[in-house]
């Protein structure tokens, strides 16, 4: 009976180590968001940190892929689905866990005044991972 035990804890304990084995994840800070009133319409720029991705090596090099996307919560609190969007392949000549992103987009001049919030998307394509992080910008005259 006390072999059984020892038997159930070890075939326990390799079960705990292989679940918790899983995938990394990606993680998603977002920066400064700005609006700048251009005359035309307003320009948006947000800036964020994509962490934790996953990398592929071949050669010495080190490459990446990432998509995201923006929604868009206005003042009224109406969200506005994937205003922008993009996939970024990169290659690094070294090791990285990070990719910046830069995004840029346009609102009408016609657009709400006031707050708005901005959800950016990411889903890491190599390892097939998400996360989200939300960031605030202001819509003046």
């Amino acid at each position: 009976m006390k072999n059984f035990s020892i038997l159930l804890v070890v075939i326990f304990s390799l079960m705990f180590v292989s679940c918790s084995k899983d995938k990394s994840k990606i993680k998603i800070e977002a920066g400064q968001a700005v609006a700048f009133d251009t005359g035309d319409n307003f320009e948006i720029n947000i800036t964020a940190q994509a962490k934790s991705i996953k990398l592929n090596e071949k050669d010495g090099k080190y490459s990446a892929s990432i998509f995201y996307s923006v929604d868009i919560i206005n003042p009224d609190g109406k969200t506005q689905k994937a205003l922008t969007s993009q996939k970024i392949d990169t290659v690094f000549a070294e090791k990285t866990s990070d990719i910046k992103i830069d995004v840029q987009f346009n609102l009408n001049k016609d657009s709400k005044l006031g707050k708005y919030k901005a959800v950016i998307n990411v889903k890491d394509n190599l390892n097939q991972t998400e996360a989200n992080s939300t960031t605030e910008f202001t819509v003046e005259k």
